[in-house]
């Protein structure tokens, strides 16, 4: 499992060390690596997945003796923090989990002992925000609401607006701007103003990493999407 940001990349894999399974972390930047041990007491740790969260903190989790646990470090794989177990009976093999990007939550498989299930947590040390495109409509203009889904604030989020088509290509726009903070589950809407044409037009709206693009049409100051 591997996870980079700017300079640094954080790698964890399996360590089979005469029979015992340990998980390994190599860490660094391009022109340097160094290892380090995410664990290191008895017991088989196994199925590692890692994840970004911001600036030098990187999260992991893994799977001992049928429960999940995880562990942070926030200097880039250096060191780590005591793990925190996440849930008991889990699946046992490659991939039961998956930090996702929304707010360091994890998706992994339960095992009831009749059916296997999905869950979801949240893990400790791994607040983050998540931008989403919640809508875009029409009208007097377009407008669009951008969310923040995930489990910290979002400061500084820049947007931007585009719309580009009509007749000949005589529509393009481009409207820009930054939200200064986005609380969690809070969301704001942006506006292009009055747009003036005729014909197909495609709209884009981009906040931070998210983007979504949708297709419309101009009647004269009126839009249709």
């Amino acid at each position: 499992a591997v996870a980079a940001y700017s300079n640094d990349m954080v790698l964890l894999a399996e360590t089979d060390e005469n029979g015992n399974k340990d998980i390994i972390c190599i860490y660094g930047t391009p022109q340097s690596s160094k290892q380090s041990f995410v664990t290191m007491d008895a017991g088989d740790e196994r199925y590692p997945d890692v994840r970004h969260v911001e600036d030098e903190t990187f999260i992991c989790t893994y799977v001992k003796d049928y429960a999940l646990f995880s562990s942070v470090t926030e200097d880039a794989g250096e060191t780590w923090s005591t793990p925190v177990k996440v849930e008991d009976d889990v699946v046992a093999e490659y991939k039961t989990a998956d930090i996702t990007d929304l707010g360091g939550r994890v998706m992994y498989e339960v095992d009831s002992g009749v059916d296997i299930d999905i869950w979801l947590a949240q893990l400790e040390g791994a607040s983050a925000p998540f931008i989403e495109i919640d809508s875009i409509s029409g009208g007097m203009g377009i407008s669009a609401t951008i969310k923040n889904t995930g489990t910290a604030d979002a400061t500084d989020v820049e947007w931007t607006l585009t719309i580009n088509g009509g007749i000949l290509g005589m529509i393009n726009k481009e409207i820009s701007g930054t939200i200064p903070n986005l609380a969690v589950d809070a969301e704001t809407a942006i506006s292009s103003g009055i747009i003036v044409g005729l014909g197909n037009i495609e709209i884009t709206v981009a906040a931070d990493t998210a983007q979504e693009t949708v297709s419309g049409k101009q009647i004269l100051i009126f839009t249709m999407v």
